[in-house]
């Protein structure tokens, strides 16, 4: 579900390991800040049980865009109960965008041509 500046998510999945079955859940929500700033929120459930609670932001500098995300900060927050953190920083590249109206311009223009 996207709406003006603010993206939420669902993600069903499952795995299976000869007799073992692992159903996971995860929820997101992403607010943006005009076209420049994010930040974000998971929460993910696997086999029913709180798994993971993570937290996301990004900012675009022109056609670069530098994020920092993490899938589990709860170590974070109690780290005598907490078994890993993952942190990754990077950066993406984006050289162009096509925008809605584009879009429907260029589906327009190849009906014509038919």
């Amino acid at each position: 579900m996207t709406q003006k500046n603010l993206t939420v998510g669902a993600l069903l999945f499952a795995q299976g390991n000869q007799s073992e079955y692992t159903p996971a859940f995860a929820l997101n929500i992403r607010k943006d800040f005009g076209n420049i700033f994010s930040l974000g929120t998971q929460y993910a459930m696997v086999k029913g049980e709180v798994h993971n609670i993570g937290l996301s932001t990004a900012l675009k500098l022109g056609p670069v865009q530098l994020f920092l995300t993490s899938d589990n900060i709860l170590p974070v927050i109690n780290p005598m109960n907490g078994q890993n953190v993952n942190i990754r920083f990077g950066m993406n590249l984006a050289f162009s965008k096509i925008t809605k109206k584009e879009t429907v311009e260029d589906l327009e223009n190849l009906e014509l041509k038919k």
